[in-house]
């Protein structure tokens, strides 16, 4: 590999690790607040967009988070901060929504 492939290579593991620090922080934050936990159980949708849409806009503005997606065990959507008309519909063609339940399901 020479030197300009050296930079980009290291430029691109420097921005997918910023990526993946942002995406952990939205989630850990996410996941330390009880009311959100509790709506999303109770499949109260009102009251988890009242909750996270304050979050998403922080995080979008400042971390440049475009999404925060609940689904269901059943694979549905539940709720995307980006599009809030858009819900029910089936996930079951992604794969990596997929793999995120197979993991959830390995550890209760």
């Amino acid at each position: 590999m020479n030197k300009i492939e050296e930079t980009f290579v290291k430029n691109l593991d420097n921005k997918f690790e910023d990526i993946h620090k942002n995406l952990q922080l939205a989630s850990d934050y996410i996941l330390s607040k009880q009311q959100i936990l509790e709506a999303f159980a109770n499949k109260d949708r009102d009251t988890l967009i009242q909750y996270v849409m304050p979050i998403y806009e922080n995080l979008s503005k400042n971390y440049r988070v475009n999404q925060i997606h609940f689904h269901t065990p059943d694979l549905k959507s539940f709720l995307r901060t980006n599009d809030l008309n858009k819900y029910g519909d089936s996930l079951d063609f992604r794969n990596d929504i997929k793999y995120a339940h197979t993991i959830r399901d390995a550890n209760p």
